[in-house]
């Protein structure tokens, strides 16, 4: 080991009180290594590139070959770092804090020396280019659901002044590559800027990713495709005390959902806290109402921190997941029966009644599910999950074996009303704007005050094994014109040949909004009279 102690001995004096301080050539200092000239002057380079990099010495003398220390204590922190390079017994930390797998107080400790080294470094750098010493080559994978795109909970501890959540992926491993590379090279390219090698690494990231935090398998449940890469990103970042200012190379592919991966994805969603659902403004601005915040940095300096442009971007991306008809799904409406009321089957004005043997609990269970279908407002009995697109998950044996033996049932009497994938989720098999319901479920009330004209629909509770259907209530304004009309259709007093407009008024004025309720036609005409379909109506 060099002895360091004749150059500490050369070393600038400093007064403790009144500033007077002494210059010493470097010249000198090299004489006082005695070493061979150019190895002293080696030796003391470093020494001095050090000490500038630490604010000791006179920035106005160095030029000119000559070393003095701005202060008393600058002169002391020199001495203090020349006594631990020269001292084997000299440690500035515990033998073992830099070891792995240290217990949470000692990677905080570590976390923060880091972090307070790497800010300094980067924000004081002259020209404000300071290098990275860390890389991390990442695949973000976006998944989106009505809108929404999924995140997962980060890998580091929850900070109350740190985002939590990122997009489903992340950080290239050395596993990721061709089992043909060596890990040594491997690792060469992961610590190092992107190259090809890791961009043809990534999709390889973001599979094992994606099983990891979502379960899906790729093949099995998705397809994906690269949407965009990153420009590079610098921070003073890293999860625990991986953190050192690093450049992120971020990949993003989006995913393509089938069915078997959509279900499979929501359930496990729903039973995951690591799993969060952000709109793109809530990404784009960073941040959810319930207090969830996003580390999406690199995302947000790609659109240069226009978050109107990056949620519009994002808000522009097309769903994961397109909902699939099954090649057995039923094409024609279908109205659902309450009590002995036969299903009707075919276009409206068309139907056709068939009678299928079923109980009347069975009868309220294709209720709850044509409810769900048509997106209506309920509430799931505890062990059914209800997710988009109509489809209901049984968590129960018993939930299960209910909708497996209805869904048996209906097939044995030739109709296939209800659908079943991965053994426990099941829907109606119809697309979600031909499922009607039968109309005693609706009850009318006609509207003639001087404050408003119009009709309100509204539905009655419906309890049923699945759940128990919430009240909807709906009203539309009117023209007192075709308000007293409806009343007078109401009262059994209108003819097709004295109003043959009114079925058009009603197309135009009312069945957009009714059909959205399921309920078919609110007036049908049976030898030239109309007459109402609802039977519960009252006059307000």
């Amino acid at each position: 080991m060099l002895d360091w102690r004749p150059l500490i001995d050369s070393l600038p004096a400093v007064a403790e009180e009144g500033g007077f301080s002494t210059v010493v050539t470097r010249e000198r200092l090299v004489d006082a290594l005695s070493l061979q000239t150019k190895v002293a002057e080696a030796h003391l380079s470093v020494i001095e590139r050090l000490f500038v990099s630490l604010s000791l010495l006179d920035s106005e003398l160095l030029p000119s070959g000559q070393w003095r220390f701005v202060s008393f204590s600058a002169s002391l922190l020199a001495r203090s770092v020349l006594q631990i390079l020269g001292d084997e017994q000299s440690r500035l930390l515990p033998r073992d804090f830099w070891l792995p797998d240290q217990p949470e107080p000692v990677v905080n400790a570590q976390r923060q020396l880091l972090h307070e080294l790497e800010i300094r470094r980067v924000e004081l750098h002259r020209q404000q280019s300071a290098l990275p010493i860390r890389y991390v080559h990442v695949a973000w994978a976006f998944i989106l659901l009505d809108g929404q795109l999924l995140l997962h909970h980060r890998e580091d501890q929850s900070r109350r002044d740190v985002a939590n959540f990122v997009p489903i992926g992340g950080k290239l491993h050395w596993c990721d590559f061709p089992e043909t590379l060596a890990q040594v090279t491997a690792l060469a390219y992961m610590q190092a800027p992107a190259s090809t090698e890791v961009f043809e690494a990534l999709p390889q990231t973001l599979m094992r990713e994606v099983q990891e935090e979502t379960g899906l398998l790729h093949g099995e449940h998705y397809q994906f495709s690269e949407w965009k890469r990153l420009k590079p990103y610098r921070k003073v970042e890293g999860a625990g005390s991986r953190h050192g200012y690093t450049e992120y190379r971020i990949v993003i592919y989006q995913l393509q959902l089938n069915r078997s991966g959509f279900l499979k994805l929501v359930q496990h969603v729903q039973n995951s806290s690591a799993l969060v659902w952000f709109s793109p403004v809530e990404v784009a601005q960073g941040f959810r109402s319930d207090g969830k915040t996003a580390f999406v940095d690199a995302l947000r300096a790609e659109w240069h921190d226009q978050t109107d442009e990056l949620a519009k971007a994002l808000s522009m991306l097309p769903d994961s997941y397109k909902d699939e008809s099954s090649k057995s799904a039923m094409t024609q409406p279908v109205t659902l029966p309450l009590g002995d009321t036969p299903f009707l089957l075919g276009k409206t004005g068309q139907e056709k009644a068939c009678y299928l043997s079923l109980t009347d609990e069975e009868r309220l269970i294709l209720l709850a599910l044509g409810w769900h279908r048509r997106g209506m407002r309920w509430q799931p009995i505890e062990g059914l999950t209800a997710i988009p697109h109509g489809w209901v998950i049984a968590a129960h044996d018993e939930i299960n074996r209910l909708l497996t033996n209805l869904t048996e049932k209906l097939t044995n009497q030739g109709v296939l009303l209800i659908e079943c994938c991965n053994g426990n989720a099941y829907r109606l098999n119809t697309a979600h704007d031909t499922v009607y319901f039968d109309e005693s479920l609706f009850a009318l009330n006609i509207i003639l005050d001087e404050a408003r004209t119009g009709i309100s629909i509204t539905t009655c509770i419906q309890t049923t094994q699945l759940g128990a259907l919430q009240n909807l209530a709906v009203f539309i304004a009117l023209s007192h014109k075709l308000t007293k009309e409806i009343l007078q259709v109401a009262q059994n007093t209108v003819y097709q040949v004295e109003n043959p407009n009114l079925p058009g008024l009603l197309r135009r004025e009312i069945e957009k909004t009714t059909q959205a309720l399921g309920l078919r036609k609110l007036m049908r005409q049976d030898n030239g009279v109309y007459a109402l379909t609802i039977q519960d109506v009252h006059q307000c």
